[in-house]
């Protein structure tokens, strides 16, 4: 896997669930649950520099646990091979007063929560390159998942594939493969004084 030699960072999702929560007030939940693969230490295994079920495989795997355990929101971290660990992952804060909230780092995001201007939220998903995005799925690898966001807040822009409910509305998307349509909002908040 050449190509994926550039994503030094990179983290993929896949097989997992995603429930946000933004309220009316800025206040918001992030609760991840399912995979995530490195895609540098993916292609590592992939070229063959490190071999499955190897001391090293392992060494690899301890060194990107530690690189996630950096993030406290971490609660559960396992190795599964092939550059995969199942994480479950909890974040509580209120974008009046972050600005901006990247998951999973900031220089490598798959969701970002941001305020775009003075009481305006945008919660958008990020994708990777096309030509990234073919070679991981012809190599099996489909960042497929369920993006739940439960609001109370105006939606002035969304692109859910259902929606549901009165007074706090949830919005849902299917991803099924890398070419669906990633999920992507505006939300207009109470600004902080």
């Amino acid at each position: 896997m050449p190509a994926l030699l550039l994503l030094a960072s990179c983290y993929m999702p896949s097989a997992y669930q995603l429930r946000i929560q933004i309220l009316q007030d800025g206040r918001f939940a992030y609760e991840y649950e399912g995979d995530l693969l490195h895609l540098r230490f993916l292609s590592k295994l992939g070229l063959g520099e490190i071999q499955q079920g190897s001391a090293e495989e392992i060494e690899w795997a301890e060194i990107y646990e530690k690189d996630l355990r950096r993030d406290e929101g971490f609660s559960e971290i396992k190795y599964k091979g092939e550059g995969r660990f199942l994480v479950k992952f909890r974040f509580k804060g209120n974008i009046n007063e972050l600005r901006s909230y990247h998951f999973v780092r900031r220089n490598a995001w798959f969701m970002r929560i941001a305020r775009t201007a003075p009481g305006v939220v945008e919660l958008k998903s990020n994708k990777l390159p096309e030509n990234y995005r073919k070679e991981l799925e012809a190599g099996g690898f489909i960042p497929w998942g369920r993006i739940r966001v439960w609001t109370d807040a105006e939606v002035t822009f969304e692109n859910a594939t259902a929606v549901s409910g009165s007074g706090t509305r949830l919005y849902e998307w299917a991803i099924r493969s890398s070419e669906d349509e990633l999920p992507r909002m505006v939300i207009g908040i109470t600004p902080q004084p």
